[in-house]
């Protein structure tokens, strides 16, 4: 069975709420979670994460003040390959993505495809489908799709380089381990650059747009806010800068 591999932020407890109603599920999916935890949950959210840290099921780590998300992206890597047979299966993924494919109707292809992952080759991308794109905010899309084009001018592919799954067996992640240099949301492109040549690809639909879901939103009304949100507009474009930069400078 795989493991699931979660990097980990949420100082409101939402993401917890989401993480405990689909933990029967995940464990039946799953052998074990690895979660890195980042300082600020930590700091917010004493009694949840004690409470995961008396499940064997979920494997924790932290990860000390002033560290960045990428660094929270490797160490639980490192925990994961620590901790599991290089064959083992990992799925990197995020726990918003899981939490609402897991609740919504698209539970039973989730499940379908990641039983499905660990019997073909590795390693595998999954990423959005036309129709997963779809329901995203404008303003997403729009920011996303600059380092998207330039990958696929530069590559002839196609990636979806802020991407929320990713399947690999532990070895193969501890052989990329230590090329990883970003600090920031820019290893998910530099991961996705440096296995560019033995890199499989699944787009599906599960990977819709999930904050309604998550927050309990209507999903035309949330839409129309985010895209009329400068402020939206801005932080998605600063979130995506790092990604077109690595995207620009790797050799091909």
């Amino acid at each position: 069975m795989a493991a699931l591999v979660l990097p980990f932020h949420d100082t409101t407890g939402l993401m917890f709420h989401h993480l405990d109603a689909v933990t029967p599920r995940l464990r039946a999916l799953f052998e074990r979670t690895f979660i890195s935890l980042s300082p600020a949950t930590e700091r917010a959210r004493p009694a949840d994460i004690e409470r995961l840290a008396g499940d064997a099921f979920f494997v924790l780590n932290r990860n000390a003040l002033g560290t960045q998300p990428g660094e929270h992206y490797r160490a639980a890597f490192a925990s994961a390959v620590a901790g599991c047979a290089p064959e083992q299966v990992l799925h990197i993924a995020n726990v918003d993505r899981v939490a609402f494919a897991l609740q919504t109707e698209h539970a039973a292809q989730f499940a379908a495809d990641v039983a499905a992952a660990g019997q073909g080759p590795l390693p595998l991308f999954f990423q959005r489908s036309p129709v997963a794109w779809a329901t995203h905010p404008r303003n997403y899309r729009e920011a996303e799709q600059a380092a998207i084009q330039l990958g696929q001018a530069r590559f002839g592919r196609t990636y979806d380089f802020a991407w929320s799954h990713l399947v690999l067996r532990a070895g193969q992640l501890a052989a990329l381990l230590p090329r990883l240099r970003s600090r920031d949301f820019g290893l998910l492109a530099e991961m996705l650059l440096r296995l560019r040549r033995e890199l499989h690809t699944q787009a599906v639909d599960w990977l819709a747009w999930e904050d309604p879901f998550i927050y309990g939103r209507d999903q035309d009304e949330l839409r129309r806010e985010r895209e009329a949100d400068p402020a939206e507009t801005q932080k998605r474009a600063d979130w995506n800068r790092p990604l077109w930069e690595l995207v620009a400078n790797t050799d091909d």
